[in-house]
């Protein structure tokens, strides 16, 4: 459960940071006992998910995987991309950090982001490339 505590903590203080909205440790130690309390509940009654596989694995052969993600500031109207292209074994080929102005919403930068990575595949003519986000919404779009 330290995870639910740091990611809480976490939440809270990027939304002080960002939006300036502060909770006290009174209620954000309420809201985490709640939430344990929910997911144990949820696991009792065998609602729980199987696990999800976390880890990264790398493109076969001399295929490509190129990652992308953002950070989208909602009060600032800024994000940042980061894309990674790497082969087999995880070797990085190409890497790109960006940060944007005057970005709408947070579906706006990963829908940008998602674009970059596709520009980077077509650069760089390989027969395939995969292409990982973690936006649904961006990429029901797509297909």
């Amino acid at each position: 459960m330290i995870c639910v505590s740091l990611w809480v903590l976490w939440t809270e203080r990027n939304k002080y940071v960002h939006e300036k909205i502060k909770k006290s440790s009174k209620d954000i130690v309420s809201f985490i006992q709640k939430y344990i309390t929910e997911l144990d509940r949820l696991e009792e009654n065998g609602l729980t998910r199987a696990p999800i596989r976390d880890s990264w694995v790398p493109p076969s052969g001399e295929d490509i995987k190129i990652n992308f993600d953002v950070g989208f500031n909602r009060g600032l109207f800024r994000s940042s991309t980061g894309i990674v292209a790497r082969k087999g074994r995880g070797r990085v080929v190409v890497s790109r950090a960006t940060i944007y102005e005057n970005v709408n919403s947070a579906f706006a930068a990963e829908a940008h982001a998602c674009l970059e990575a596709v520009r980077m595949g077509l650069a760089m003519k390989k027969r395939r490339i995969y292409i990982e986000g973690d936006s649904i919404s961006v990429i029901r779009k797509c297909i």
